[in-house]
């Protein structure tokens, strides 16, 4: 099912254009194309069966699904774009944030009275947590308000890569051919789209 996470960024190019009006260059779309055959690659986990995802959707709720999800993803990082350009980055995300904050805590609170003692045994792992996914969030805001979504969305998947490598570097995990023909397309996809378009 998670390769087809990787398709968000092509969905993106439909609802980029229909809600914000952007419609990427012929290299900004082989950029994007790139990038996501790449990213779907990287996700097969090494399997050599390259289209077995889509035969698993006839057979796997699952598998259709996780493509909803990414569809319906599309629509998320689009209307992200319309907040923000409404308002700004910062205010745009404390919003978004506090709302949802506010909105979790009784499910948390019901689901695990005592969870506010253990955020405090954890806090300088969670606070330290907590500020590089605030920075995370705040720079991809960013660069939505001058980048097209699409583009910005395919250049997030490729954080894929540091995955790949801090995986192999701290976990022992086998990079195969699969895992580097599709890093190398996701880089040429990146590339592309920033100097290409």
């Amino acid at each position: 099912t998670y390769p087809f996470l990787a398709f968000s960024p092509v969905f993106l190019i439909f609802t980029g254009f229909i809600f914000l009006g952007e419609m990427p260059n012929i290299w900004g779309l082989f950029g994007i194309f790139l990038t996501t055959a790449g990213a779907y690659i990287l996700n097969l986990g090494g399997a050599s069966d390259f289209f077995a995802p889509f035969r698993a959707v006839a057979k796997e709720k699952g598998s259709l699904i996780m493509l909803l999800v990414s569809f319906l993803w599309s629509f998320a990082a689009t209307f992200d774009k319309v907040a923000l350009l409404d308002s700004s980055p910062y205010f745009y995300l404390f919003i978004f944030n506090a709302s949802f904050f506010l909105f979790y805590i009784p499910f948390l609170q019901k689901k695990n009275p005592g969870f506010i003692r253990e955020a405090k045994n954890f806090f300088f792992p969670l606070l330290l947590l907590g500020t590089f996914a605030g920075l995370t969030v705040l720079f991809q805001m960013i660069a939505l308000e001058v980048a097209f979504v699409s583009y910005v969305i395919a250049i997030k998947r490729s954080g894929m890569i540091v995955t790949l490598i801090f995986g192999w570097l701290f976990f022992a995990e086998e990079i195969d051919f699969y895992r580097i023909a599709g890093t190398l397309m996701m880089v040429s996809g990146v590339i592309i789209i920033a100097f290409l378009n």
